[in-house]
This record gives structure tokens, sequence and C-alpha cells, in this order.
């Protein structure tokens, strides 16, 4: 099971265990990391690059399973003169 937190717990993160649940699932659960208003400004800048930034790519710089269907982005990589999502 993944390693979560929520902000009403008074403990810190516990490094290890987030490693070790990584390494075992490949992703972490940490709920609540980000405040309401600010996980919505990254899931609207996220959207918005996803949206306006990606189909402007090149297939060296935007990996899909079918470039026809936005839905299967796998990755992006970092390439000079790209916006940092959050300008």
């Amino acid at each position: 099971m993944a390693a979560t937190m929520t902000h009403s717990q008074e403990q810190t993160l516990d490094a290890p265990l987030l490693r070790s649940d990584f390494q075992r699932d490949g992703f972490v659960v940490i709920r609540n990391f980000l405040p309401a208003a600010e996980f919505q400004l990254l899931t609207d800048n996220v959207n918005r690059f996803i949206r306006d930034v990606v189909p402007t790519l090149t297939d060296r710089d935007a990996f899909y399973d079918d470039r026809t269907k936005p839905e299967t982005l796998k990755v992006g990589t970092e390439q000079g003169g790209i916006q940092c999502l959050f300008l």
C-alpha cells in the first residue's frame, strides 16, 4: 500500500518508507500535499500545457501511443525554449 499523509497528521514524511513504496509500486501517494487552491493551479497549468504546448512539439519531444489521441501522451522531454508550466 502506498504511503499517505494528511495535513491533519502531525508527522513528517518518512522518506525511507516513501522510497520503499516507490520501489515496490512504481509510485507513491501523498494525500493533501498541496492546499486545494495550489493543487487547482497546478492542475490548470498542466492541462494548459497539454492543450496549448504539447501539440506544437515534435514527435521527438512528445511521446504518444497514438498521436491522434492526446490522452495517450506518455512523457515529454525538456527542450530549450519550452516555458515552465508555472509561468
